[in-house]
């Protein structure tokens, strides 16, 4: 008798390792020398490290999901200043799981130094029980304390640097929190104030959420501006978010003093000399900005009544493209009788092409009514002058921060600094890769039956998909089998247990059906021709996948 071996040939396991903090207890710490404290202290609350070990087998033999309670020789090495040492079971410093669905957990009960992080490097074999293979399990976790002993404001975003958003399994909205620290201590509510701002691609710029409202509508301001939502379903295929911080320590930012000038955000409402003055295409912090091109003695002002004997501060955002000509950011009084009783401005405006806060201070000084006429003025033969933000206040001392008039309620606008703190943040979408193939199809079919009813069956390295048509589009096609040549498949149906026609069946060949299963993408805003947004009856911008 002749004899010949053969043997199963399994296709290689995909594992998949990742590590979870697992609790409250974060797992970055800092270090304050002042106070001798870590925040979190980790010999108090231990830091709590879980590997994420799963598996998936493509011939579909072993059950998709975690592993860890079949690894073997799990072991985790500490690496400090280079030098890597086995941790044994007796260590003080960290506690090991070796068995069950936790294996391979670790408590961190160690504290790291500032600018000396701790590496954790975790080793576990896995044995494919198919044919006995060993995959070697192998990944490292860091450990960073940061030294917050010197007390510059540190902005901390309660979210990673970067989030993937898988829509199949992770919801839709996220907040994120913002957090402006001295040390390991809260910046007082009173003295700071956050701005959230966009990536606009388009423009390759950051602006502040809201600028763009009929496009911001995936990220939702709190009213204190300490948290934002995310909608990661509306963001389409990737988010870029930054947040920046104002600190006073001995002012109220937040309470800054009322604007008495209306409508200074955009120049609406009716401005003396307005139609000398076009809108810039540009913003400035959030405001339209007003540009006047070689026009003679143009000035953009709005009056306003003073109190006699009383302090008030004019200021304005000022940006001057200069060769020729006169320049004046003025406040001119003029009583009932059009007198000029005081004429205060500003003519030595720094003209390099970049933006400037100026301010002018005065004081009403005529018994009679008095009209202050608050603007910038133009003798323009070859110069471009550039305005924003106008604000007129109470008081000698203006404030850094622009507010609008009572009346408006539209907000603040707040001029930060490029050394202002700043956390920026990105969100991701990608959904992981799937498997599917076909069920229901039998090989063969009763004469004279008209339709087959097949399934889409899907799924990922959790198992099977549910309700997988929220994010993917099963495509079906069909096409007639011949015996040589490339067939010529046609789209067919959609959707996961579709009714197909059996009217393309050859009688002596049959029919193939094929499968595929696309991501349909996020939802998006559309557009016409002319750049205008699809809405609804209700001016509400319509979203498709």
């Amino acid at each position: 008798m002749k004899t010949k071996r053969f043997d199963y040939n399994f296709r290689p396991l995909q594992m998949n390792v990742s590590f979870a903090v697992d609790g409250s207890v974060p797992g970055r710490q800092s270090y304050d020398a002042d106070a001798d404290e870590y925040t979190p202290d980790y010999t108090l609350t231990p830091l709590v490290i879980q590997p994420c070990i799963s598996c998936m087998d493509k011939d579909g033999l072993l059950p998709a999901g975690s592993v860890n309670g079949s690894l073997a020789n799990i072991r985790w090495y500490e690496i400090v200043g280079g030098v890597s040492t086995l941790i044994e079971s007796t260590s003080t410093s960290y506690e090991i799981t070796t068995g069950g669905g936790q294996a391979g957990r670790i408590k961190v009960k160690r504290n790291a130094q500032p600018k000396s992080p701790v590496t954790l490097e975790f080793h576990a074999e896995y044995v494919d029980p198919r044919n006995g293979q060993i995959h070697v399990i192998q990944r490292a976790y860091t450990v960073v304390c940061n030294n917050s002993t010197a007390h510059a404001p540190q902005l901390v975003l309660d979210a990673a640097d970067q989030t993937i958003y898988n829509p199949l399994y992770d919801p839709d909205k996220q907040t994120v929190h913002a957090s402006l620290r001295l040390g390991t201590k809260e910046c007082p509510a009173e003295n700071r104030v956050f701005v959230w701002e966009k990536f606009r691609a388009d423009s390759n710029t950051w602006t502040e959420v809201g600028t763009d409202p009929a496009m911001d509508y995936d990220v939702e301001v709190a009213p204190d501006g300490a948290s934002c939502i995310v909608d990661r379903a509306l963001m389409g295929s990737e988010l870029y978010l930054r947040c920046r911080a104002l600190y006073v320590p001995g002012g109220v930012p937040a309470e800054s003093k009322p604007n008495l000038l209306t409508d200074t955000r955009d120049f609406s409402g009716t401005w003396a000399s307005r139609q000398a003055w076009g809108v810039s295409a540009d913003k400035h912090l959030g405001f339209t900005v007003m540009e006047a091109v070689n026009q003679q003695y143009k000035r953009l002002y709005r009056p306003y009544t003073v109190e006699y004997g009383k302090v008030y501060t004019f200021s304005a955002w000022v940006k001057v493209k200069y060769t020729s000509g006169a320049i004046t950011l003025r406040v001119a009084q003029s009583n009932h009788n059009n007198t000029t009783p005081i004429d205060r401005n500003i003519t030595d405006i720094v003209k390099d092409g970049e933006w400037h806060h100026l301010a002018v201070t005065f004081t009403a000084t005529d018994p009679d009514d008095l009209i202050a006429h608050c603007g910038a003025e133009a003798n323009l033969s070859t110069n471009t002058i550039y305005v924003a933000g106008y604000k007129l206040e109470a008081g000698r001392n203006e404030n850094p921060v622009w507010t609008p008039a009572a009346n408006e309620g539209i907000g603040q606008f707040i001029e930060l600094a490029d050394s202002a703190p700043m956390k920026q943040i990105a969100f991701i979408r990608r959904i992981p890769k799937y498997e599917y193939d076909i069920t229901g199809v039998p090989g063969n079919i009763p004469a004279g039956a008209l339709t087959i009813a097949p399934d889409a069956a899907i799924w990922d390295a959790n198992g099977a998909i549910q309700d997988p048509e929220r994010e993917l589009l099963p495509l079906w096609y069909i096409a007639t089998n011949k015996p040589n040549g490339t067939l010529d498949y046609r789209l067919a149906a959609h959707g996961m247990s579709p009714v197909i026609s059996t009217g393309a069946m050859d009688e002596n060949h049959g029919a193939v059906v094929g499968l595929d299963v696309l991501d349909t993408g996020p939802l998006c805003a559309m557009e016409d021709t002319d750049g205008a947004l699809f809405e609804d009856a209700d001016g509400n911008i319509i979203l498709i996948k």
